[in-house]
């Protein structure tokens, strides 16, 4: 997967200088947001025609993997997400912070006949920081997609275990900014696709994250004359943490380059983004307990950092589908295809 270095320079040094704000504060770090949204980062999927820089799907989801290193208040993958709906529907993006109301029920948010927006969906990543939010809706036929301000909505905030705005959003009535057809046609199917190999992505970045940090503790950290890292259950811990690290590099990897050879996402993708999905939960869950393990209570004290990723691990394992619900569609996948097709599918991914 080629990829622009300078594009993950640019967003890495952007957030380690303009960084520094913790999540759980629950505002927008605006010195952040803004030096993003200036280096044109936040709009890497908009078409040039609409102010973008046209970027490649290789080069967004690189920029979401460096979001997964840091723990700043910056929405940049919500609005990503958005902006890569909007730009299917030959909408523009609107500047400041967007996010995306998903919902896998059909009843979740419905355009009436006279064009208003009635529904609710809830744990929408970010509202209360979004400006505008961006709704895909049952059209006749097909899907529309639906640019609102977040203004015209009633919304409750809410946090997941890491602090991050998981927000209730419930509109009646709203009057949509702008509406448009994806061509492509864009299903419910391809954006929770699409969120969970984003989240699948940022869990591999902060799992890395993690490992750093347990190499870094256990070898400054002396216990019976010596550094923890010399004692076998430690370096053990160790092991099994950049074990789980690589095969998660592997399978996301893989996942990325299904939907980059194919330059987009459809169901055609599920194998590769549900399995992506599943093991990189199940190693972001084993991650979390030997890392908590090796630093003891620190870990989890205001004067470390570690429980800020461990807590968003824990809660990105939950978003656009568990492990459980993934495991389910895959097997419904394998019986439906049979195992020759699924043979065929994974030799030739």
């Amino acid at each position: 997967m080629s990829v622009d270095p300078q594009i993950l320079e640019a967003t890495r040094r952007i957030f380690k200088d303009m960084g520094g704000q913790n999540v759980t504060q629950g505002k927008l770090n605006e010195k952040l947001w803004n030096t993003l949204q200036e280096a044109g980062l936040t709009r890497a999927w908009c078409p040039e025609k609409h102010g973008g820089p046209g970027g490649s799907l290789a080069d967004g989801l690189s920029i979401i993997g460096i979001t997964g290193e840091f723990c700043d208040a910056a929405p940049l993958t919500e609005t990503l997400l958005a902006s890569w709906v909007l730009s299917r529907a030959d909408l523009a993006a609107p500047t400041g912070p967007l996010s995306l109301l998903f919902s896998e029920k059909r009843s979740g948010i419905k355009l009436d006949q006279e064009g208003l927006l009635t529904g609710e969906v809830q744990n929408v990543p970010c509202a209360m920081q979004a400006e505008h939010l961006v709704v895909l809706v049952e059209g006749d036929p097909g899907y529309e997609v639906v640019l609102i301000k977040q203004t015209d909505c009633s919304i409750l905030p809410k946090a997941n275990i890491a602090g991050e705005a998981r927000d209730d959003v419930s509109v009646t009535g709203v009057k949509p900014l702008s509406i448009g057809k994806p061509d492509p046609e864009v299903t419910p199917t391809d954006l929770k696709l699409l969120g969970a190999l984003a989240r699948s992505i940022q869990m591999t970045k902060a799992i890395l994250v993690v490992l750093e940090m347990c190499i870094d503790y256990s070898q400054q950290r002396p216990a019976f004359g010596r550094p923890i890292s010399k004692f076998q259950s430690i370096q053990h811990y160790l092991a099994t943490i950049a074990g789980e690290y690589a095969a998660s590099v592997a399978i996301t990897g893989a996942a990325e380059e299904s939907i980059v050879l194919a330059n987009n996402i459809r169901s055609e993708n599920m194998l590769q983004i549900a399995s992506a999905k599943i093991r990189v939960g199940e190693a972001a869950n084993k991650v979390c307990s030997l890392a908590h393990q090796i630093h003891g209570a620190i870990g989890f004290t205001e004067e470390h950092s570690l429980h800020e990723f461990t807590h968003r691990l824990w809660s990105w394992r939950n978003e656009f589908g568990t492990e459980a619900q993934w495991a389910v569609q895959l097997g419904n996948l394998v019986a439906q295809h049979g195992p020759e097709d699924i043979w065929q599918k994974l030799t030739s991914s």
